[in-house]
C-alpha cells in the first residue's frame, strides 16, 4: 500500500475497514458476485452480505458477516446458545440454515482454519475471524499492485456508503486497466506461426525492422490467449520510458496473468503461468540492453524461471550472453511481399511488386520505405538489391552528404524535437531547409504529431550514430546548446532532460539551481507547461538519490519541499482550466512551441486536435479509467459551446419535459433549471414562469427559493438542488459577462480571483480561474496568464499530505522567535478549513506540542465553547485537562455521552489520555451512572472498571503478537530498545521508513547517539532519510513529515544553522501554497 492509500484508511470505522477488504478481495481475486452492505432481508447477521461467492467450478455459495470492533476479546467470551451469539453480553441472533461469520477485531482467538484466505476458527455455525485494524491495513497492504488500483476500490467504497447505494457487483467493479500493447501501423498476417511452442524458450532473433514487433500480432491471431509485453510501440509513446522498467514489466504481466490488479509475488506469478500453461511472448528486449542495461539482467533472470513454460523472447541480437534456444525470423517471401503490398498499400501490379522485392528480397522494413516513396512519387528510383537496413539508409545519402550529417541531430536524444527547435540548431538556414525538404521527401521515416517529429524507427538512430563521421561534434554542439538552454530556466527541453547524456557537474548546477525558491518561483511564472516542472522535480529526485553531499541544509530543505509542491496537482480532472488556457495560449502565441511536456496538458491539446486515440491511450496506459477521457471530452465540448447560451431560449415546456424523466439524476435537473432562469433572463419578460422570482434575487438577493420549491417538488426537487440551480445561473451569468463592470470577473486581476479564492481553496480557485479565463478569451482581453501557476501549486484541498506536519514545524519556529503562536494558530486552523481530509489532527497535535500553558490560554479565550472547535478534546496530553474548570469538564463529559446516546458504548482509545489525568474518576462517575460500555479500555484499567460495574469489550495491551524488530522492514516506536540494545547505528535506522511509508519518522530516536556525532553526519543522517525505500517494493517512501521533521530534527541536535534562512524558506513554502494570504 502507497502513501496515499494508507492514508486513505485513516479516520474509517472498523466496519468500513472490513468492507473496504471485502471489497478489495472481490476485486483482487474475483470470486465474490456481489457484496451487499447492511442487508435489510434479515433481522440475523446483516453488516455484510456476500453473495455468489465462487466455492469451486460448479458451486456457489452466500455468506453473511457481522462485524463487531471488540477489540482483543477472547474465545471464551463468545458464547453461542439457541442461534444467538452473545458478546460479554452483546447479542445478536442468526439462522443457522446461513452460512454465518463473524469479523472480529481481536488477536487472542487462535485459529486453525481458513476462510476466503483468512485464518479462522470453526465455533458451532459460526466462522469467527479475528482480525485486528493492524492485519485488516496488512491484507490490504499485500492485495493489490497499484496504488492506483488501491485507491479506486476505497474511493469506490466511499461512493457506495455516500450514496446510499449499499451493494456493488462485480461486474460494477472499475475496469482492469493494462499498458496498450497496440502498434502505430496496422499488421497485415503474413507469415506461417508454428502449430506449437515447446514448453521452453524460444529467442526469435531478427535484425532491426524485419517486422518482430508485427509476427507477435501473427502469433496472436492464432493464439488470442497469449499474454504479450512490448518494450516499444512507437518513438512518441509518453509511455515510452515506464515500458523498459522491471517493476512495470511485472505489474503488466501479473494484471494480465490475473486479470485482476492482486499484487504481484514473482514465485507465484510463474506458478501460475505454469499452472494455466500459458504462452507468454516478450517483444523487444534489445530496448531494455540500450535504454535501461541496469534492469537487463532482472529480465533475463525472470525469463530463466519460466521453466516449463511456453516463453517467446524477440530482439535484436544482445549483446548480453544468453543460453536460449535461438531461431532467426527470415525475411519475407516473395508471396507474403506482394501480398502485403496490396493489402496495406494498394501496390497491385505486378511489375512494380516484382521491382520492389528484387530491391528488398522481402526484408520488411525496407520493402515498406520503398513501397511509401513509390505511392509518393510513381517511381522507384533504387536499381540494386539491398540487403541490410544500413545499405538502404546508405541510399537516402548518395552524392548529397550534407542532409545526412544535418539529419544526425534525431540521433542526439532518445526524443522527440519540435521544428522550431531544429531550426534553431543552424546557424545557416539552408541545413534547417535541407532537413525539411529530406522530411518531406521521407515522410514515412518520420514520426510526426503536431509539430513534434521523431524517428519512426530506432534503426535510423542507431544508423545515424554509427555510420557519420561528425556525429560526435553533431552530439556535442546539440546537446550544450539544450544544457544551456535548461540551464538559463526554460523550460523547452526540461521534461526530455533524461534523453540526454549530461555530465555530472550539469547536474549538480541543476540541484543545486532549483532547491531555490526564486528559481522556482521564477520557472513556474514563465510557463504555463506546468506538467514540464513536475517532470523536472521527479527527474531531478532521481538524480539526487546518487549525489550525497552536493547540497546543503538549506537546499535540502528547500527541494524536499518543492518536490512536494510540484507534485500536489498532475492537471488530471481540471479539464475546463487547461482548455481555457489553451485557448488563451492560442490566441497570444503557439501552444506547439510552449508546451513540451507529453503529459495531461498535451494530451488535452491533442484532444483538442481530433487525436482522441492517443489521449485515450495516454491515460489508459496511466491506469487511470475510461470514464476520464469521456469527461475530458464532454468538459471540451461543453466549453466550447457555453456561449451559445447567449442566444439558446430554453421554454418553460421544454423544462417541465425533460424534468419529467424519471431516471434522469439530481445533479442534471439542477442544471436543467440553471439554464431554463438563465434563458428567462436573457431573453424572457414578465410572463415567463419564475421570471420576476429570479429577477428579484439577481437585483437584489431575494429569496425566491419557496416559491420554486412549491412548482418543482413534484418532480424530486429539494430545498438544495433548487438554491444550487439558482446559485449555478447566477455565476453562469457572470461567466457570460453580462452585469457590466459589476461583473465577479472584470476590473480584477487574474492573481487577485486566485488570491481571493485561495482562502476557499483549491477546487474553488481551479474553478474560478477557469471562469474568469473563459471570458476573458471570449473578450479576447490580456490577463496576467502567468499568475495561473498559483491555482496549480497552491495547497490542494483532498488529500495533500505536504503540510502534515506543519504543527511540528510552527512550534519550532515560535522557539525561535520567528513566529508568534497567534499567526500559526490562524495558519493551521484555516489550512483545516480548506482541507477535505488527511489533516484533521493539526490542531489538537499543535495544541499538545504546545503544553499545558497554551491550553489555558485557549480556555480563556472561549475557544472549546466555540462551535467551530477544531481540537479533539479527547485526545489532548493528560496534563492538559488540568486546565479545565469541573464545570468545564462536565460540560465535556456529557457532549461525549450525548455523541454516544444510542450506542452506549465509548471507543476506550476516546479516554486513552483522559483516564490518566485528574478527571479520570468524573468520566468514570458518568459512564457509570448512565450505564455506558467501553470498547477496548487498556488493560490497567479493567480491574477498577470491573469494581465500578462497568460494562466492557476487549482491553488494549492484550496482544499474542510477539514484537519483531523492524517488522515488515518498517521502523516502529518499539523498536528504540531493540535499536539500543543491539547497538544499532544511526546511519543505519535513518534508512526506514516507517508503516506509513514516510522518510525521518521519529526524530526523537537519534537522542540514544552522542550529540557531537549527530552534529558531523546530520547531512548524512537527512540524505538517506529521503531516500529510505520500502522493503518490499522499489520505491522511495514519502516525504509528507520533513515540512516539520527537519526543524525539529535541528532544533533536538542543536545543529549550527542559520535559524531565519531556514524559516524564510518555510514561509516560501507557504506563500506559493497560498497560506498566507
Amino acid at each position: 500500500m502507497g502513501e496515499v492509500a494508507r492514508n486513505s484508511l485513516k479516520g474509517y470505522t472498523y466496519q468500513q475497514s472490513v468492507f473496504i477488504l471485502f471489497l478489495g478481495l472481490m476485486d483482487t481475486e474475483r470470486t465474490i458476485g456481489k457484496i451487499i452492505v447492511e442487508a435489510l432481508d434479515t433481522k440475523n447477521f446483516d453488516d455484510i452480505y456476500l453473495k455468489d461467492v465462487i466455492i469451486d467450478t460448479c458451486k456457489k455459495e452466500s455468506y453473511r458477516i457481522q462485524v463487531k470492533n471488540y477489540p482483543n476479546v477472547s474465545d471464551e467470551s463468545i458464547k453461542i446458545d439457541n442461534n444467538v451469539l452473545n458478546i460479554n453480553g452483546n447479542k445478536n441472533s442468526f439462522d443457522e440454515a446461513d452460512n454465518n461469520v463473524l469479523v472480529v477485531n481481536s488477536a487472542l482467538i487462535e485459529t486453525d482454519d481458513e476462510f476466503m484466505g483468512f485464518a479462522c476458527v470453526r465455533k458451532e455455525n459460526i466462522t469467527i475471524i479475528p482480525l485486528t485494524p493492524k492485519k485488516v491495513a496488512d491484507k490490504l497492504d499485500n492485495m493489490f499492485n497499484t496504488e492506483a488500483r488501491e485507491l479506486q476500490i476505497i474511493h469506490l467504497a466511499d461512493e457506495i456508503t455516500e450514496d446510499a447505494v449499499f451493494e456493488i457487483d462485480i461486474e460494477k467493479l472499475p475496469d482492469i486497466i493494462n499498458m496498450s500493447t497496440d502498434l502505430e501501423d496496422q499488421t497485415i498476417l503474413l507469415r506461417t506461426v508454428p502449430d506449437e511452442f515447446l514448453h521452453d524458450i524460444t529467442f526469435i532473433e531478427g535484425k532491426p525492422g524485419v517486422g518482430k514487433s508485427h509476427f507477435v500480432n501473427e502469433i496472436c491471431d492464432k493464439y488470442p490467449d497469449a499474454i504479450v509485453y512490448r518494450f516499444w510501440i512507437g518513438s512518441q509513446d509518453p509511455n515510452r520510458n515506464r515500458r523498459i522498467l522491471f517493476e512495470n514489466f511485472i505489474l503488466e504481466i501479473g494484471i494480465k496473468v490475473y486479470k485482476t490488479a492482486k499484487k504481484v509475488i514473482i514465485d507465484e506469478l510463474i506458478n501460475t503461468i505454469r499452472d494455466q500453461d500459458k504462452l507468454i511472448i516478450i517483444d523487444g528486449l534489445d530496448h531494455v540492453e540500450n535504454y535501461n542495461p541496469r534492469q537487463l539482467q532482472d529480465f533475463v533472470e525472470f525469463i530463466n524461471k519460466l521453466v516449463g513454460v511456453r516463453v517467446i523472447v524477440l530482439s535484436r541480437p544482445l549483446k548480453y550472453d544468453i543460453a536460449w534456444n535461438k531461431s532467426n525470423l527470415l525475411d519475407w517471401s516473395y508471396d507474403e511481399t506482394r501480398l502485403y503490398l496490396e493489402l496495406a498499400h494498394n501496390i497491385t501490379e505486378y511489375k512494380v511488386q516484382n521491382q520492389i522485392y528484387k530491391i528488398t528480397n522481402g526484408y520488411p522494413i525496407i520493402t515498406y520505405f520503398i513501397a511509401e516513396d513509390y505511392k509518393m512519387k510513381q517511381v522507384i528510383d533504387i536499381s540494386q538489391p539491398i540487403k541490410e537496413i544500413n545499405e538502404y539508409y546508405d541510399s537516402l545519402f548518395i552524392n548529397n552528404d550534407k542532409p545526412s550529417n544535418a539529419i544526425g541531430i534525431f540521433a542526439t536524444g532518445n526524443c522527440f524535437f519540435t521544428e522550431k527547435e531544429l531550426e534553431s540548431f543552424f546557424t545557416e538556414p539552408e541545413v534547417y531547409e535541407t532537413i525539411c525538404e529530406f522530411i518531406d521527401l521521407h515522410p514515412y521515416l518520420f514520426k510526426k504529431v503536431m509539430n513534434r517529429i521523431s524517428l519512426i524507427h530506432d534503426s535510423l538512430n542507431t544508423y545515424l550514430r554509427l555510420r557519420l563521421k561528425t556525429f560526435a561534434k553533431r552530439k556535442e554542439k546539440t546537446q550544450a546548446a539544450i544544457r544551456q538552454s535548461i540551464l538559463e530556466g526554460s523550460i523547452e527541453y526540461m521534461d526530455r532532460m533524461q534523453a540526454f547524456d549530461f555530465d555530472n557537474k550539469f547536474y549538480e548546477t541543476m540541484l543545486k539551481k532549483y532547491s531555490e525558491f526564486s528559481e522556482f518561483k521564477a520557472l513556474m511564472t514563465s510557463t504555463r507547461d506546468y506538467n514540464s516542472i513536475q517532470s523536472l522535480y521527479n527527474q531531478l529526485q532521481v538524480i539526487l538519490e546518487d549525489r550525497k553531499g552536493i547540497l546543503d541544509i538549506y537546499q535540502y530543505y528547500s527541494f524536499t519541499l518543492l518536490y512536494q509542491i510540484a507534485n500536489r496537482n498532475d492537471l488530471v480532472g481540471d479539464d475546463s482550466m487547461i482548455f481555457q488556457m489553451l485557448v488563451y495560449i492560442n490566441n497570444h502565441g503557439d501552444i506547439e512551441n510552449e508546451i513540451f511536456s507529453s503529459d495531461y496538458i498535451w494530451q488535452v491539446y491533442l484532444a483538442c486536435n481530433n487525436l482522441e486515440k492517443m489521449v485515450a491511450q495516454y491515460l489508459n496506459n496511466r491506469h487511470i479509467s475510461e470514464s476520464q477521457f469521456y469527461g475530458l471530452i464532454e468538459h471540451i465540448n461543453e466549453d466550447c459551446t457555453f456561449y451559445e447560451k447567449k442566444e439558446k431560449v430554453v421554454k418553460f415546456d421544454d423544462l417541465i419535459n425533460q424534468l419529467c424523466d424519471e431516471n434522469m439524476h439530481s445533479m442534471d435537473k439542477d442544471k436543467i433549471l440553471a439554464d431554463y432562469l438563465v434563458s428567462i433572463w436573457i431573453h424572457g419578460d414578465e410572463q415567463d414562469k419564475f421570471y420576476d422570482c429570479f429577477n428579484n434575487y439577481i437585483n437584489s438577493g431575494t429569496n425566491c427559493i419557496d416559491l420554486l420549491l412549491t412548482e418543482l417538488e413534484k418532480y424530486k426537487f429539494d430545498r438544495f438542488w433548487v438554491e444550487r440551480s439558482l446559485s449555478m445561473a447566477k455565476y453562469q451569468l457572470h461567466e457570460l459577462g453580462y452585469f457590466g463592470d459589476k461583473n465577479q470577473f472584470r476590473n480584477v486581476s487574474f492573481l487577485d480571483i486566485i488570491m481571493k479564492a485561495g482562502k476557499e481553496g483549491s477546487y474553488s480557485a481551479v474553478t474560478l480561474a477557469s471562469s474568469y479565463l473563459k471570458l476573458a478569451n471570449f473578450e479576447k482581453r490580456d490577463i496576467d496568464i502567468e499568475s495561473l501557476a498559483y491555482a496549480w501549486a497552491m495547497y490542494f484541498n483532498h488529500k495533500d499530505y505536504s503540510v502534515y506536519s506543519i504543527d511540528t514545524a510552527l512550534i519550532v519556529f515560535e522557539k525561535k522567535e520567528l513566529i508568534q503562536e497567534g499567526e500559526s494558530f490562524k495558519i493551521i486552523t484555516e489550512l483545516m478549513d480548506r482541507s477535505d481530509d488527511g489533516i484533521s489532527h493539526l490542531l489538537t497535535s499543535y495544541a499538545n506540542g504546545k503544553g499545558t500553558e497554551y491550553v489555558g490560554r485557549l480556555i480563556k479565550t472561549g475557544y472549546f465553547s466555540d462551535p467551530g472547535c477544531k481540537i479533539r478534546f479527547w485526545e489532548l496530553n493528560p496534563e492538559s485537562y488540568r486546565c479545565f474548570s469541573k464545570q468545564e469538564m462536565r460540560k465535556q463529559i456529557t457532549d461525549l455521552l450525548s455523541v454516544h446516546y444510542y450506542g452506549k458504548t465509548i471507543e476506550g482509545r476516546d479516554l486513552r489520555t483522559v483516564m490518566k489525568s485528574v478527571y479520570k474518576n468524573m468520566v468514570l462517575d458518568g459512564i457509570e451512572y448512565y450505564g455506558y460500555s467501553i470498547l477496548s479500555p487498556d488493560n490497567q484499567y479493567v480491574t477498577e472498571l470491573e469494581a465500578r460495574g462497568i460494562k466492557y469489550l476487549g482491553s488494549e495491551g492484550d496482544s499474542d503478537e510477539e514484537y519483531s524488530p523492524f517488522e515488515r522492514g518498517y521502523i516502529h516506536k518499539d523498536d528504540l530498545h531493540y535499536i539500543v540494545e543491539n547497538k544499532i547505528g544511526f546511519d543505519e535506522i535513518s534508512k526506514y521508513t516507517d508503516g506509513w511509508y514516510s522518510c525521518l519518522p521519529f526524530v526523537d530516536f537519534y537522542a540514544i547517539y552522542d550529540k557531537n556525532d549527530i552534529q558531523d553526519n546530520y547531512l548524512g543522517i537527512l540524505h538517506n532519510s529521503l531516500f529510505a525505500r520500502t522493503s518490499n517494493r522499489d520505491f522511495l517512501g514519502n516525504w509528507n513529515l520533513l515540512l516539520g521533521n527537519i526543524p525539529e530534527f535541528l532544533l533536538n541536535y542543536e545543529i549550527d544553522i542559520d535559524w531565519e534562512k531556514l524559516y524564510t524558506i518555510f514561509t516560501e513554502f507557504l506563500n506559493i501554497s497560498l497560506l498566507r494570504l
